[in-house]
């Protein structure tokens, strides 16, 4: 409960617990310090980098990448030398990551020359998304081989790929947009997961040859007939790829998702919603912020290709959230809820850290907002 009390008086009371409490309301304590974004936060949160359970580890490596600092990139480069169970190894990574300090692209680049070869723990991928927060040319070099890689390159080819394409999505960058289109003419998709993140970087960027490729496929998606993926999944991605942007071709269809919920799975009909209230469909807003709280809900403890659908949903949910006219105390709520409970039981081995500063960056949004209209003077994230 004292997570969502956005009141900084509660920190002495976590403080004074943390050192207590049984391990999970420990690591629950952390999750909540995290939010909170103190600097004078990091001494309490960095002797948990050394606990004998892998979990702690984690939590207190990730809440330190959220909060950040000078201090919190020494404690993890410390930690990461003496680290040895890959899972934690990887949030360290992806906490550094963050700091976008062009000094550790030499750690990052020997972090997957050694660990690519090895299976199960998802190092190199999680290098190769720690690297989308830098957009130097040998960076971007790197990640344009790995968007389109050559199966007979890499064992985990398929994943490593789909790393490669989220980081081109944090980046935005015009410069990957030739490497995600000869994905696109090649063919080469592996899983459902790999073709949305390739739709999906082609929005963010939206050149004028994104837009005359996504634009393809909305208006005939029997081209992708000859791939893994299936011609509604791709016309539903350029459609909304396209609506984000403002096109308003794709309206018709994506109100027709709306008016048959039997023939489309809840996953696109709440994509559908964001992407209409993006279009200026106002009078959808409040079934916005509903498809929100259900799918944070439904989100925490679910993995696989189940759980990046759900991740799609929220992205575009929090992209259309900036539209709303007034703020929304529950999706706060929400969002500081999911933020803490989801950090508390996730699949710590699948841990995202650019997702959880998505979550973050919303929140302090909606603060700064809350400020511009005259709302109270404290912090939605205390």
């Amino acid at each position: 409960g004292l997570g969502i009390i956005r009141d900084k008086t509660v920190i002495p009371v976590l403080i004074d617990a943390l050192q207590k409490e049984s391990m999970d309301v420990q690591m629950a304590i952390i999750n909540v310090l995290g939010t909170f974004g103190e600097s004078s936060l990091v001494e309490q949160i960095v002797p948990f980098l050394e606990y004998d359970h892998w979990k702690m580890r984690v939590a207190a490596a990730l809440n330190l990448g959220l909060i950040g600092g000078p201090s919190v990139k020494e404690a993890l480069l410390k930690q990461l030398k003496k680290e040895n169970y890959p899972p934690v190894r990887n949030v360290i990574y992806q906490s550094l990551g963050q700091f976008a300090d062009v000094s550790f692209i030499p750690l990052f680049m020997e972090a997957f020359e050694k660990e690519k070869g090895n299976e199960g723990y998802d190092t190199p991928a999680a290098v190769v998304e720690a690297l989308g927060n830098y957009a130097d040319p040998k960076t971007l070099l790197f990640l344009a081989g790995l968007v389109n890689v050559d199966p007979k390159q890499y064992q985990d080819f398929d994943e490593l790929s789909e790393s490669a394409i989220k980081s081109v999505v944090l980046l935005k960058t015009k410069a990957l947009v030739p490497s995600l289109i000869d994905v696109i003419h090649r063919g080469r998709y592996q899983s459902h997961s790999r073709a949305g993140w390739v739709l999906y970087a082609l929005g963010e960027i939206f050149t004028p040859e994104c837009e005359d490729i996504l634009a393809g496929f909305f208006s005939d998606p029997n081209t992708v007939s000859g791939w893994f993926w299936g011609p509604s999944e791709a016309q539903f991605e350029a459609a909304f790829a396209l609506a984000k942007n403002g096109k308003k071709e794709p309206q018709p269809f994506l109100r027709n998702v709306l008016a048959n919920p039997e023939d489309y799975p809840l996953y696109y009909r709440n994509r559908a919603v964001a992407a209409l209230v993006l279009l200026g469909e106002n009078t959808l807003q409040p079934l916005l912020i509903e498809n929100l709280t259900y799918t944070l809900r439904h989100y925490v403890g679910i993995g696989g290709g189940e759980r990046q659908a759900r991740k799609f949903v929220i992205y575009d949910t929090l992209a259309a959230l900036r539209l709303t006219q007034e703020n929304q105390p529950q999706v706060v709520s929400a969002l500081k809820r999911f933020f803490i409970q989801e950090l508390d039981t996730s699949f710590y081995d699948e841990t995202d850290v650019s997702f959880y500063r998505k979550i973050k960056e919303t929140l302090e949004y909606l603060d700064v907002r809350s400020h511009r209209k005259g709302g109270p003077k404290r912090s939605l994230l205390r």
